[in-house]
């Protein structure tokens, strides 16, 4: 059986930056070379760095829990057997 060694104080599981793992002579470095080379100002591109990332959700959106979607799908299977089991849970 083959066993695998390691370093007990490695600090960190990855390189820090995307630039440690790509070698220097890699092909895909031409991509950055080129979108660098762009000059979006002149593009009509406005790029805010502070306020580069995803839209917040809308507010009308409510995210719940994996349990509280368990939940909803099963009251609208069976909902008498669903409302039982609450009130057995919380003591009714």
């Amino acid at each position: 059986m083959a066993y695998r060694y390691g370093d007990r104080k490695q600090r960190i599981l990855f390189p820090q930056s995307i630039d440690e793992y790509i070698p220097q002579d890699a092909p895909v470095r031409a991509y950055d070379v080129f979108v660098e080379a762009l000059g979006f100002e002149q593009l009509g591109i406005k790029i805010e760095p502070h306020k580069v990332s995803c839209p917040q959700y809308d507010p009308k959106i409510k995210v719940v829990s994996p349990e509280e979607l368990i939940w909803r799908i099963r009251m609208g299977h069976n909902p008498e057997e669903t409302k039982k089991v609450i009130e057995q849970m919380s003591g009714k």
